[in-house]
């Protein structure tokens, strides 16, 4: 035996244990996903607009391009808006109003963009989001 293990104990990791986070309530979640969605639709503006910006470079049709870039910098009023209601606790009818346009403005640029339209899928996607966080507001 070694002097430094007396008896035969051998030397145990016992580093203290983390309690478990508490499980958020399906109310914290919404409110998560909700806060998450408008802030994810302000920051995905750039890279929609640069990789629209490509279907110019590639002699893509203009007046396309100039509506997909109109649709995705619309998301950074959406986003603020949300942040704002949902400051104010009151405006759901509002941001569900606004979010049904924008998603409108998505499905006329998917017809008009086609095959780039796969560059705002993502915004598309961040507004479903945020229409399913809506309840939040309003409680």
């Amino acid at each position: 035996m070694s002097k430094s293990r007396p008896n035969g104990q051998s030397k145990r990791n016992t580093a203290p244990q983390k309690p478990a986070a508490p499980a958020k309530t399906p109310a914290e979640k919404r409110r998560d996903r909700f806060v998450f969605a408008c802030v994810a639709l302000i920051l995905y503006v750039m890279p929609a607009v640069t990789c629209l910006g490509m279907v110019y470079a590639t002699g893509g049709s203009v007046q396309n391009m100039a509506v997909g870039m109109v649709v995705s910098v619309l998301a950074v009023p959406l986003g603020l808006l949300g942040m704002a209601l949902y400051k104010k606790q009151k405006g759901r009818i509002l941001m569900a109003a606004a979010c049904m346009l924008l998603a409108a403005g998505h499905i006329l640029s998917a017809v008009l963009l086609a095959g780039w339209y796969l560059v705002m899928v993502p915004h598309f996607i961040l507004i479903l989001v945020c229409i399913s966080g809506l309840k939040c507001i309003e409680n």
